[in-house]
């Protein structure tokens, strides 16, 4: 049985279109954003623009409307008001467990990469997985599920990565790795928007948006 989370990948102008389209600035460009769930005010829209090499911080309490954004941006909601336009390859990871956990760490990742068109091997040697390769997930620890989760994300090539909290679960040294991982990845020209509750002190200085609860 898969326990599933949105996790997706695709186009987000059309899914039809191959990976690898040339892509102008902004990736993404967010106008006055309006959704049911948190996320703004009839007074105070949102509106941004997702950038090549660029961070950016969605940030907030549980209901603000974290979650209901990055599903906006990746195409898996529709806003109650505003648009999102652009195009880009792109990799969108939910915060919540989504493998099935009978299948071992080596199967989720051939799967993935037989999916995305990638290979496994360096998913595997950057969240060090090689001795969990057998293991069924259900044995993993919760820090564990979430590298692997993470891991699919070079599992395939994309222009930028959507992520619902990402450092979930993660202790310290894994926390200042995936920070790596981002400054890497946006130095080579992609971009990333995430989410957290609050604002955390990272090696990279992300751009920020606050999103408040409904009164």
């Amino acid at each position: 049985m898969i326990r599933a989370k949105a996790i997706f990948c695709g186009n987000r102008e059309s899914l039809s279109k191959l990976a690898g389209v040339q892509i102008s600035e902004p990736f993404l460009s967010l106008n006055s954003l309006v959704a049911s769930r948190g996320l703004s005010s009839l007074n105070n829209p949102i509106s941004l623009k997702i950038l090549p090499k660029k961070i950016y911080r969605v940030m907030g309490k549980n209901g603000a409307g974290k979650t209901t954004l990055l599903r906006i941006v990746a195409g898996l909601k529709s806003p109650l008001k505003g648009t999102v336009q652009g195009e880009g390859h792109f990799c969108f990871i939910g915060h919540q467990d989504c493998q099935n956990f009978d299948l071992t760490v080596i199967e989720t990742l051939d799967i993935w990469s037989q999916f995305y068109g990638g290979g496994s091997q360096t998913a595997i040697d950057v969240f060090a997985l090689e001795s969990l390769l057998n293991h069924p997930i259900y044995q993993l620890s919760q820090g564990q599920k979430q590298r692997l989760a993470l891991a699919r994300l070079f599992c395939g090539a994309f222009n930028f990565w959507i992520l619902d909290e990402p450092f979930s679960n993660l202790d310290g040294v894994w926390i200042e790795k995936i920070e790596q991982l981002f400054l890497d990845y946006t130095r080579k020209g992609g971009s990333i928007i995430f989410s957290e509750h609050e604002q955390t002190a990272r090696l990279f200085d992300p751009e920020s948006i606050v999103l408040e609860n409904p009164s």
